[in-house]
């Protein structure tokens, strides 16, 4: 549960292994990327057996962004002595997400087609992986990445193609899925553009109190 990863991370930071746990902040500022950059690629070829490829300008970096007064969560260099399962699941996530914060971005070719049917026009679309960037870091299968790949749609502007079938499928439209602490905190969190949406009167009246 969100408290459960809280209190975890609470016991990491007591011993000093990483920065302040209640932030909700995704930015860090220039001098913690300048100390990352020299102990994090230690620390995760020595515990996740990866050796990261940084970019110089991370998008992560950002003083102007950072909400509150601590940065986002980050290793702070000192290795781990014995850590519980738990411990060592929550650190570990923790130098994965930095080193995918600072890795170079994923790119796609995205490619739209429009399909002409008397007149009725029908869209498709195609994403392909071509340069991994982060995700190479991340827990995503390469049976997934060969998948997106593979999704390509062999034809070219003028081309003819003919309707191999049509089916009408009968759909029932299913209400809002109840809250669970994942998704509510989520919310919370952007609770004032939910309000301005759904009640933007309810809005005001919690602005002028």
């Amino acid at each position: 549960t969100g408290q459960e990863t809280l209190d975890t991370a609470q016991k990491l930071y007591e011993k000093k292994l990483i920065s302040y746990p209640r932030t909700d902040s995704g930015y860090i500022n220039d001098e913690n990327f300048s100390h990352l950059k020299i102990y994090l690629p230690e620390l995760s070829e020595e515990l996740l057996n990866i050796i990261p490829e940084f970019v110089n300008n991370p998008k992560c970096v950002n003083t102007q962004k950072i909400t509150g007064s601590h940065d986002a969560i980050i290793p702070t260099g000192v290795k781990p002595g014995n850590l519980s399962g738990q411990e060592s699941n929550i650190y570990n996530l923790i130098i994965k997400r930095s080193i995918e914060a600072l890795s170079k971005a994923a790119k796609y070719k995205k490619t739209k087609y429009t399909f002409d049917n008397n007149s009725i026009i029908f869209n498709s679309y195609t994403s392909v992986l071509i340069e991994k960037g982060w995700k190479k870091y991340s827990d995503i299968s390469e049976e997934i990445v060969n998948n997106e790949q593979s999704f390509i749609i062999n034809v070219k502007k003028g081309d003819i193609i003919n309707i191999a079938e049509i089916g009408i499928k009968e759909i029932e439209s299913k209400p809002p899925s109840l809250y669970s602490e994942e998704n509510l905190i989520e919310d919370l969190k952007n609770f004032g553009l939910l309000i301005k949406n759904e009640n933007p009167e309810l809005l005001e009246n919690i602005k002028s109190n």
